[in-house]
């Protein structure tokens, strides 16, 4: 017995049905390796016959996951990664709104496989498409100052984001979605491939909604980190060209890029290294190159340069949980944490004095998460909407507040935690829930905010209270299991990084 068969530019495919929703995966988009490695991709082959895309066959080479984030599912490591997975719930000739989501990690782990949209897609009644874009040392590399054919390397994962929505808005159709409705959406790292793609010039015209999940002001790589990033990189390797690069095994090649440490921050905001907050000190992310991006992406919405598109942005509650439940930041004293603050805050007594206040109860331990939590998340979501406002009132945001019963509560609601209630499988929770399914009813009505959005640009819908835009009276809708409304949450907090620069 076949399954669904759709007929795309490169030739026919056959996926499966799931659950009454037809899934095609590891479908190829574009080609990039051999000599095309670091260039941008290259469009695919058109094959002969019917090919059978009923497993999403492959991850972009990546160094392995925490034990906290590995998933079973993953699909091993292959260079040859550049695919998609749709998941619709049928081959119909429909015009269903497109949810196209790219996967977080750090732009160093991550694969598209791994999210099983086919909840999300049939209560949506939406087609959702995952990507899998290069990472690391693959996907973004500096190395124009080298050989100028590799003009743009330093962003080529974006550009497999980018000719991944081109695929789309060629194909789609042929899988029952709209290409003149495409909403782009991802969480930490995808989140952030969203705010720069609202920025490039490269991605105009092809999307027309956008998600950006625990991410939204991040700063960018300098060009002078990125070149410094490809000498540890080069000299790691035992390379001495571009070409040595590209003849370089995978293997050797995630031996070399894992050696190189994070760059923090050395001292207040604006002395020196890079912005205080997000992918900037990072070894391999996106990049202020001129090319495919030309600006950071608060100040490119503050200057208006951004699609003129609906906005949601969405973090969680206890963000840097993560972190310090995964034991990846220290335990700190009073004395401690002012150290720590002082790095990124001009400040550091005054902030102090705020978290305490704010959390009289807690524990130095608490304030630095509620700190870090407003440096790297939260207060960058405030900055991007209140400048987002003057030149586009078609803005949401949401908190998402429901606790993770995992390690005795030590996640909280921490980053990532609304990854499994998006996309819900029954029967797996992954290991924030310990085994435990998400409440239903928060789980419908995450799905039913987003795929409204996706469908009308507003994300009103019966599951949740009325949703306001963010406006003036920075409205934010906090999801839990009795989700309200806020006003102006962190006030205090927000007055405090008002002059900081992310």
């Amino acid at each position: 017995m076949t399954g669904p068969r759709a007929e795309i530019a490169t030739g026919v495919v056959e996926g499966v049905t799931c659950d009454g929703v037809q899934q095609f995966l590891g479908v190829p988009f574009a080609v990039a390796l051999g000599a095309q490695r670091f260039l941008s991709p290259k469009p695919v082959q058109p094959w002969a016959g019917v090919r059978l895309t009923a497993a999403s066959s492959t991850s972009p080479p990546q160094p392995p996951m925490p034990e906290l984030l590995a998933l079973a599912t993953q699909a091993p490591n292959d260079e040859d990664c550049l695919e998609v997975n749709i998941y619709t719930p049928a081959v119909d000739g429909a015009r269903r709104p497109v949810m196209v989501w790219f996967y977080g990690g750090g732009f160093t782990i991550g694969s598209a496989g791994t999210y099983d949209a086919s909840h999300l897609a049939a209560r949506g009644d939406v087609v959702v498409v995952t990507v899998n874009y290069r990472l690391g040392a693959l996907g973004f590399s500096l190395l124009e100052h080298l050989d100028t054919r590799f003009t743009g390397s330093a962003n080529a994962g974006l550009r497999d984001q980018i000719e991944a929505l081109r695929w789309v808005r060629e194909n789609v159709a042929a899988f029952g979605g709209d290409p003149g409705c495409v909403t782009i959406f991802g969480e930490s790292a995808g989140g952030h491939s969203v705010g720069c793609l609202l920025t490039s010039p490269e991605a105009s015209g092809l999307f027309h909604r956008g998600i950006l999940q625990s991410s939204a002001g991040w700063g960018l790589r300098t060009l002078d980190w990125a070149q410094e990033v490809t000498t540890q990189l080069m000299q790691g390797a035992g390379a001495r060209s571009v070409e040595d690069l590209q003849a370089l095994g995978v293997d050797a090649m995630l031996e070399a890029q894992t050696a190189i440490p994070m760059r923090l921050p050395g001292g207040a905001p604006g002395e020196n290294g890079p912005r205080t907050s997000g992918t900037a000190s990072f070894p391999f992310a996106p990049t202020l190159d001129g090319v495919v991006l030309h600006g950071h992406v608060i100040d490119e919405v503050a200057a208006g340069r951004v699609a003129s598109v609906p906005l949601l942005l969405c973090h969680t509650r206890d963000e840097i949980k993560l972190f310090t439940g995964m034991g990846l930041l220290p335990d700190v004293d009073e004395l401690g944490l002012a150290a720590l603050m002082a790095m990124s805050h001009p400040d550091s007594q005054t902030a102090l004095t705020v978290y305490r206040e704010a959390d009289p109860y807690g524990t130095p331990n608490d304030w630095l998460v509620s700190f870090l939590s407003d440096q790297n998340f939260h207060m960058p979501d405030f900055r991007l909407a209140d400048l987002r406002l003057r030149h586009d009132p078609r803005v949401w945001m949401a908190r998402f507040s429901w606790e993770s019963l995992a390690g005795g509560g030590k996640f909280g609601a921490c980053h990532g935690i609304d990854i499994p209630f998006l996309f819900f499988r029954p029967g797996e929770s992954g290991a924030f829930l310990e085994g435990r399914e998400p409440p239903i009813d928060l789980v419908h009505a995450v799905q039913d905010a987003w795929t409204a959005f996706a469908r009308n640009g507003d994300p009103n819908c019966s599951a949740l209270p009325y949703w306001p835009p963010y406006a003036s009276e920075r409205s934010v809708l906090e999801l839990n299991d009795e989700s309200r409304l806020l006003h102006d949450p962190d006030a205090d907090a927000r007055a405090i990084w008002r002059d900081v620069e992310f």
